[in-house]
Parts: structure tokens; C-alpha cells; sequence
């Protein structure tokens, strides 16, 4: 069994390499082995210079969740260590792995806790390393899905830090007996539907009785394949730096054209890493390389998988959440400026200004609504009526978005394109009182405009 100075050894080296940031954030479930590591932070705090937050992800998936909850409060209040609380709704939509559909939820609770150079530290262990990489390797998975667990990590713009990787799930048992510690016991752990569970407690067993080295064996596995994936994104990085729009980060079909099949599917797998999404598997992947990258540039193509979205328009490769659906042609939203206007996508606001903004003397008493594309509207812009559509493709708007933006209108005229353009006609003066509108998805959409063969913008 190790030592409890052993522990705190490991968990205090590895919390040291991770220097500045504010906060340890410790993945705290109440099972045995997140106990163990809440413990072990707790005995070697005094060396720490950074505060210790406990994290429950309550998925809402077991009766019992509201009593496990209760359970870790209690116990962080008697370590005297702060308990934060992070509720999901973490059912699985249909055709999805409830196991890994939960995981995505909560590292990606875990993620939106984290300030630059925070930790996240989780209690995985050898056993844990060894059941996710035969999982992995049974889903047909690369170098990075092999490469399993690293004990140190970036994470979004902290760190993750496994520091038990080096100890069985065994030696942990005996230790938190050793210290008395009191845990939670989640009976789903036994259930053999989920293909981790079926793994720990028939295929596990029966390849540590037959090769009772294998969790150190695969502990050398996960670091092989761990250096082949750096060099294998050592290769995608070079070549994003060729394929990117770095104006709005998305990528050059053509480029990505130019490339082989490999090292194009390498590349996207990559770009998604560094926007922070999951890969998808490989067949989503190659659905994306067919379909999308290699679609005639006037088509519209569309990939999803878990809430994610890759488009094309043009020549470039961009990526969105699932979008509402756009189905409001005829839609009209009276809006007292004074109040928000809450949309399918989006809201907007508008405060009083001077000088930017539509003119407040042109538009005081009429009626402002807000109402969206249906193919006929036109907006002066330049001394001249332009079509919607024109303004659209001068402006290199991505189809996907353009019955989504608001279009601001007095009475019958449209005067904006919410966070777009004026209508010349209505474009306070310098020193005019003004009533200035934002819409907060604007950014985000017109981060989207194609950045090669565009107007002027008007």
C-alpha cells in the first residue's frame, strides 16, 4: 500500500509544476477514490499556495444524487474545504453513450470553473488508465484516444492533473480503509450494461489473473502512443498554420484540398482540439473530408454530432453550435426599446448615445419591431437601395445565418441590420442624441464572414 507521504509526495509534485493560477479545484463524487484524493489535498494544503475548491457534479441520473450531495457537503465542512455544487441534466439524447455523454457534461462543467492556470484535479488511476484505453482501442481509436490519460494536461485555460496514475485501484482500496474514510458506494458501478463496468469486472480480472503485469504494461502503452500523437500534432500543426483563416479561425477548403486525405482529416481533428471540442470518430471525420471540405464552393453542406455543427461557405470550413431553426419568415416582434428583446437567437438591447447609432429625432414615437429575412427586403445603404440578398453575399454572410439576424424596422422601413448596417436615411449625425442597438450574437456570426472575395461592406 502506499504511504500517505507518498501520496502527498506525487499529488504535491505534480500541483507544484503547475505554477500561478488561484485555485485547485478537486472532482469530488463522494466515491472512494475522488475521497481519497480529497483527502490527500486536505493533508498537504499547508504547502499550497493556491485555495482547494471541491467540485459535485450532480447529473441528475440516480434517485440517490440529492443524498450524495448532502453527503460531500458534510464531508468538505469537516475538512473545512469549500463545496461548490454544479447540478446537470445529463440524460443522453438517443444514439448517444450515456457514459460519455455524461463525461462531456461535467469535464465540460469543469472547464467553465476554471481562471487562467487553475487545476483540475481528478482520481483517476492505473486501473482507470488501463479500462479506457482497452475501451478505446475497442472503438477503433488512434494514437490520441490511446494515449489515454497524461497526468498533467492542458484544459481549456487551466490544467488537469491526474496525480494517481501511478497507483491501482487495490493499493487505494486499502489505504481509505486504512484511514477509516466513509464513502459513497454509486450501485450503477456494477451495472454490466455500461461497457466500463463490464470491462472492470469480467475482462479486467481475467487478464491481470492471466498477465499480472498488464496495468504497468499498459501504463507503457498509453506513453508510447502518447509521444506518437505529439508528433502526429507537431505534423497537424504545421499544417493548420497553411490551411487557416486566422481572422476568424476557420479553415481553407482548397487548402485542406492540397493536402492528402490523412493529413486533412489530421487537420481538422486538430482545429476542432484547439477550439475545444471533442473529435468525432473516424467515420464523422471522413462524412466531413466528402461532404463538406470537398462540396462544390456554392453548395451549403452541414455535418453534426453532439450539438456541434461544420459548415462550408465558399471556401471556408467553420464550424457553429446547432442553430435554431430558421423558420420566422413571417414574424414580427413589436419591441419597446426600453426592454431587451429576447430572440431564438439572441437578444438585443438598446441604450441612448450620441452620435452613434440610428437617429433619435428620425425615429421618436413610431413604432419599432423586429421582424426577420423572407427574400423581399431592401435597405439604403451608399445613396442606393440594395436587396438583403446582395448585402448578404457583398458582406460574405454565411447562408446558415441569415434568416437568424434581427432586422430592426420603424413602422414599414427597415433602418438596420442588427449589428451590421444602418440605413442611410436614419444614421445619426455626430452630435446627435442617438438610440444605439446591440445584439450579442453579432460578433459571433460575423466572425463568420468569408474573408476572401468581399465587398466593400458598405
Amino acid at each position: 500500500m502506499p504511504s500517505k507521504t507518498s501520496l502527498e509526495s506525487k499529488t504535491l509534485s505534480l500541483l507544484k509544476e503547475c505554477q500561478d493560477g488561484n485555485h485547485i479545484y478537486v472532482g469530488y463524487s463522494g466515491g472512494m477514490d475522488s475521497h481519497v484524493l480529497l483527502n490527500t489535498v486536505a493533508l498537504c494544503r499547508e504547502n499550497l499556495t493556491k485555495e482547494v475548491i471541491a467540485v459535485h457534479v450532480n447529473h441528475g441520473l440516480n434517485e440517490k444524487a440529492c443524498q450524495w450531495a448532502e453527503h460531500c457537503q458534510v464531508t468538505c465542512d469537516a475538512l473545512k474545504i469549500k463545496f461548490i455544487q454544479v447540478d446537470l441534466n445529463a440524460v443522453a439524447p438517443k444514439g448517444e453513450s450515456q457514459e460519455e455523454w455524461a463525461r462531456d457534461l461535467r469535464y465540460h462543467a469543469f472547464m467553465e470553473l476554471l481562471g487562467p492556470n487553475d487545476i483540475i484535479l481528478t482520481a483517476h488511476h492505473k486501473d482507470d488508465l488501463a479500462e479506457t484505453l482497452l475501451l478505446q482501442l475497442l472503438r477503433g481509436a488512434g494514437p490520441a484516444g490511446l494515449s489515454a490519460m497524461p497526468d498533467k494536461i492542458q484544459f481549456g485555460i487551466g490544467w488537469h492533473v491526474r496525480p494517481f496514475l501511478g497507483i491501482n485501484r487495490k493499493e487505494i482500496v486499502q489505504y481509505a480503509r486504512e484511514l477509516g474514510l466513509d464513502w459513497i458506494t454509486d450501485d450503477s458501478n456494477d451495472d454490466e450494461r455500461f461497457d466500463r463496468n463490464y470491462l472492470r469486472h469480467n475482462i479486467i480480472p481475467a487478464l491481470k489473473h492471466r498477465w499480472p503485469g498488464m496495468l504497468k504494461t499498459f501504463s507503457r502503452v498509453a506513453r508510447i502512443q502518447s509521444g506518437v500523437n505529439e508528433l502526429i500534432e507537431d505534423l497537424a500543426a504545421q499544417d493548420l498554420s497553411s490551411c487557416l483563416y486566422i481572422e476568424n479561425n476557420t479553415l481553407s477548403a482548397q487548402s485542406l484540398g492540397e493536402l492528402t486525405n490523412t493529413r486533412a482529416i489530421n487537420v481538422i481533428r486538430f482545429w476542432l482540439k484547439t477550439r475545444q471540442h471533442r473529435s468525432p470518430g473516424a467515420k464523422i471525420l471522413e462524412q466531413i473530408l466528402t461532404d463538406v471540405v470537398n462540396s462544390e464552393p456554392d453548395a451549403s453542406p452541414c455535418i453534426s454530432w453532439a450539438g456541434i455543427q461544420i459548415r462550408r461557405y465558399r471556401d471556408m470550413i467553420f464550424l457553429t453550435h446547432d442553430l435554431p431553426a430558421t423558420k420566422q419568415h413571417h414574424k414580427k416582434i413589436n419591441w419597446d426599446t426600453c426592454d431587451e428583446c429576447l430572440l431564438d437567437f439572441g437578444i438585443l438591447r438598446a441604450e441612448l448615445n450620441t452620435g452613434k447609432g440610428l437617429s433619435h429625432k428620425k425615429i421618436k414615437g413610431k413604432d419599432v419591431n423586429v421582424r426577420f429575412r423572407d427574400g423581399n427586403e431592401k435597405i439604403k445603404l451608399g445613396g442606393h437601395h440594395h436587396s438583403l440578398k446582395n448585402v448578404f453575399q457583398e458582406n460574405g454572410i454565411p447562408p446558415c445565418f441569415r434568416e437568424l439576424i434581427p432586422l430592426i424596422y420603424i413602422d414599414d422601413t427597415l433602418v438596420e441590420i442588427a449589428g451590421l448596417c444602418i440605413n442611410n436615411d436614419f444614421i445619426a449625425g455626430p452630435d446627435e442624441k442617438s438610440l444605439l442597438i446591440s445584439w450579442d450574437r453579432a460578433n459571433e456570426v460575423y466572425a463568420m464572414r468569408d474573408q476572401s472575395d468581399r465587398g466593400t461592406g458598405f
